[in-house]
């Protein structure tokens, strides 16, 4: 456990994994295993590992299974409650609903089919300690761009984000890997965001209102691997990578807390 700021989590793991095909049919995406551990459990461990022990996951698609799975923590010594989000309008919408969990308290949030290696959420975790940073993110770098979320940085300060940005002309590859660290300040933002043209509420566009408005987010670039579930590919390349650290390790890899 680490000491500092007293933080809560959440996960957004309410999505339908359409792109997942029949991986999906039967499971929602954060339970489907990367080495034979759900994802979501492994997101979990890592939350507590720097010592957040509230933990709150936005479910929506089969819900049930994952409210069967994790039930209320209490086999990882954690405090796991749950909100359905009902109507699927957006990652912004998925993130409001933890408003009266959080409360004043600052959460880390990241999303239940992404994963990283757990030093990453104790990078995160340790920068948002280290001094007023009001918000933080974990950033990776992407050979393409143009299918995540470009990332813009004076210094070690977010200053710019932009969604899915022309490759050629986005002059950088820095990409939100997916974790963060946010205030209670970020609600506020999510309430005054329009819908984005897909029709939905996104909490990248709430990101970058509040950066418009001077509010302060640092960036902490990942040196390790990003293990994404999104679509089948990233998911058969996300069990090779972890074998590959199993095999090459003779201790237990970074990612297993």
């Amino acid at each position: 456990m680490t000491s500092g700021t007293s933080l809560k989590g959440v996960i957004l793991a309410a999505g339908f994994g359409k792109r997942m095909a029949r991986l999906t049919q039967n499971y929602p995406k954060p339970l489907l295993p990367i080495v034979n551990i759900p994802a979501l459990e492994r997101i979990i461990l890592s939350y507590r590992d720097v010592g957040i022990t509230d933990v709150l996951i936005i479910t929506g698609y089969k819900a049930e299974a994952i409210e069967s799975y994790c039930h209320d923590g209490r086999q990882w010594e954690m405090n796991i409650s749950y909100i359905r989000q009902t109507e699927v309008s957006g990652t912004g919408s998925a993130a409001r609903l933890a408003a009266e969990f959080t409360r004043d308290t600052p959460f880390m949030l990241t999303y239940g089919d992404i994963l990283l290696e757990h030093k990453e959420y104790q990078a995160v975790f340790n920068l948002f300690n280290s001094s007023d940073h009001g918000a933080v993110s974990a950033l990776n770098r992407l050979e393409d761009i143009s299918i995540g979320s470009a990332v813009y940085l004076d210094g070690q300060r977010i200053i710019r984000v932009v969604e899915k940005p022309q490759r050629e002309t986005a002059g950088t590859n820095l990409n939100n890997a997916g974790l963060f660290i946010f205030t209670p300040d970020l609600f506020d933002a999510i309430d005054r965001t329009p819908k984005s043209k897909r029709g939905e509420y996104e909490l990248t566009e709430a990101i970058q209102l509040s950066l418009s408005e001077n509010k302060n987010m640092s960036a902490h670039i990942i040196d390790g691997v990003q293990y994404d579930i999104g679509t089948p590919e990233a998911y058969l390349e996300s069990n090779i990578s972890l074998i590959h650290l199993f095999s090459e390790s003779t201790d237990s890899p970074d990612i297993i807390s």
